[in-house]
């Protein structure tokens, strides 16, 4: 395990898949959450108890276990899959309450407090690989998420909307067509062109397995082109996205969903 100040708020941890199965035993949960995974290298039950004993004792941080906790409470969470070219997997979750325990301290709750976990892709779908355990404000925990996502410029494209039923039924012939001038021809493109990452966003409340979702937002990055996202209600909408796009978006659903981060200043 691995300490160190975060660049943008109070704390990082950096675990080994197999610690932070344990981290989230020690806090009542018996299994990871979604979308996360691990794996060990022990060959017998025997030595993955040994594993685990030892993984359990190197996890007493009472800051690391407080953030930990918010993943298994009430509060709003957030989900971050996707996948990349190569099949290598987005695996990231966030979740804030204004009644965490404060860090370093046995005193009463004093101020709020937001977690951002993080996993590394592995050369197979099906692990995961260093899991990143970020403490920060919750003005920042959307910022936090929405930097751990892969690096894509913001897509060529104009801001584009059109109706569902427009896109539902746009004839085969045109689903591979150019870019073409109208938001329905824009919009199209983005949906079914040549891709090399996607993956969806999704606000909302749960446990151990995906969120009950209030909200959410999907990412495409577009190949040769860069990031989009799409929010599709009654209408689809694409919007050439960087992170701070995201973030911004992700603290509209947010606020409408009442749990309102503390607005500051301008994302750095």
């Amino acid at each position: 395990m691995i300490v160190r100040a975060a660049p943008t708020g109070v704390a990082s941890w950096h675990l080994t898949s197999l610690e932070f199965a344990v981290l989230l035993d020690r806090i009542g949960r018996d299994r990871v959450p979604f979308p996360f995974s691990w794996t060990t290298r022990a060959r017998t039950a025997a030595d993955l108890r040994a594993e685990r004993e030892a993984a359990r004792r190197r996890l007493g941080d009472r800051s690391l276990l407080a953030a930990a906790s918010l993943l298994g409470g009430p509060g709003l969470q957030v989900t971050a899959c996707g996948v990349e070219s190569g099949d290598r997997r987005v695996r990231i979750r966030a979740a804030t309450s204004y009644s965490a325990i404060p860090l370093h301290s046995d005193r009463p709750p004093a101020f709020p407090l937001a977690v951002v976990v993080v996993q590394d892709p592995r050369p197979t779908s099906d692990t995961g690989g260093t899991v990143h355990v970020h403490a920060v404000p919750p003005e920042r925990m959307t910022h936090t998420l929405t930097a751990a996502l892969p690096h894509r410029r913001a897509g060529r494209v104009t801001p584009s909307s059109v109706s569902r039923d427009d896109v539902v039924r746009a004839p085969s012939s045109h689903l591979h067509d150019s870019r073409g001038d109208t938001d329905r021809d824009r919009v199209i493109h983005i949906l079914d062109g040549p891709r090399e990452g996607l993956g969806e966003i999704v606000v909302g409340h749960g446990g151990d397995g995906p969120l009950e979702a209030i909200a959410g937002r999907r990412w495409i990055d577009a190949l040769g082109d860069g990031r989009y996202l799409v929010h599709a209600t009654d209408v689809v909408a694409v919007l050439p996205a960087t992170a701070q796009t995201i973030a911004a978006a992700l603290d509209d659903e947010i606020r409408r969903a009442g749990a309102v981060p503390p607005v500051t200043g301008t994302r750095s």
